[in-house]
């Protein structure tokens, strides 16, 4: 890999990061979770936002402070499936744009839909709009004054289980990628960056190596075959001296026995 592309996949995996973060921070902000008083037959009003369309609920946030457990579950009433209810609160709730009123709810709540550590919520509704800014117009009424003496928030918001956008699936998905995938990716380009020079190096080395011996092999190869040539020369050279010294020795004894024959004296034995 060369530095280059090293460094464009490096660029591109921590601008997805930043840009998923920024995505996620926009789109799973919660529109409303602020302190109020609940004050009987007034009617509250809360400026949101909705940055996406999906379903919102509403909520009523109480918290426990060192309310005891059996005191919270005989005033505000249990959860749904234990049918265990509490002190009925009136609640009659419009979400409005541009004094349109776009969504609208009245119920009568006598049971709880979730306990926490510090909080326990009444389920007030929900809604689903296209994104904008919109006013929430909420009234309470009850006939026990339990419920103005507590610390309450209002909270409109989603849960992921429910969720069913495309942004909050790009939210889940980047998110996994960012924390699992991302960290193997930078780790494979960090070490492809660092082995790729020894690597390099270690191939060049072996070739030099390879293209050493093959030469020391070539010359190795023409010394041979010039030693062989050279030894046949030479062995042919005294193959034609030996041929040359038996023909002369031959040519010898031959005119010995010319000059015998001519005395006709016999050579000695």
């Amino acid at each position: 890999m060369k530095l280059t592309t090293g460094v464009v996949f490096v660029l591109i995996v921590i601008g997805h990061f930043i840009f998923a973060d920024q995505f996620g921070r926009y789109y799973s902000k919660i529109p409303l979770n602020q302190p109020f008083d609940i004050n009987l037959s007034q009617v509250h009003r809360f400026d949101i936002f909705i940055p996406m369309t999906q379903t919102y609920d509403v909520k009523v946030r109480f918290e426990r402070k060192d309310q005891a457990y059996w005191y919270l579950n005989y005033t505000l009433g249990n959860l749904a499936k234990y049918q265990q209810p509490g002190i009925p609160l009136i609640v009659s709730w419009q979400l409005k744009q541009a004094e349109r009123v776009i969504e609208s709810d009245e119920i009568i709540s006598v049971d709880t839909c979730k306990w926490t550590n510090d909080y326990v919520d009444k389920c007030l509704g929900s809604f689903q709009v296209k994104p904008g800014h919109y006013q929430l117009y909420i009234t309470f009424n009850s006939s026990d004054k339990f419920y103005s003496l507590q610390s309450t928030k209002i909270s409109v918001g989603y849960t992921f289980k429910t969720a069913h956008t495309w942004q909050t699936e790009y939210i889940l998905w980047s998110s996994l990628f960012n924390y699992f995938v991302a960290p193997v990716i930078l780790l494979l380009i960090l070490v492809f960056s660092i082995a790729n020079p020894l690597l390099k190096k270690a191939i060049s080395y072996y070739y030099r190596s390879d293209k050493n011996r093959r030469l020391y092999q070539q010359i190795k190869f023409r010394e041979e075959h010039q030693f062989l040539l050279e030894y046949s020369n030479l062995e042919y050279q005294l193959q034609q001296l030996a041929r040359k010294k038996r023909a002369h020795q031959k040519q010898k004894i031959v005119n010995r026995w010319l000059k015998v024959i001519r005395r006709d004296d016999p050579p000695d034995p």
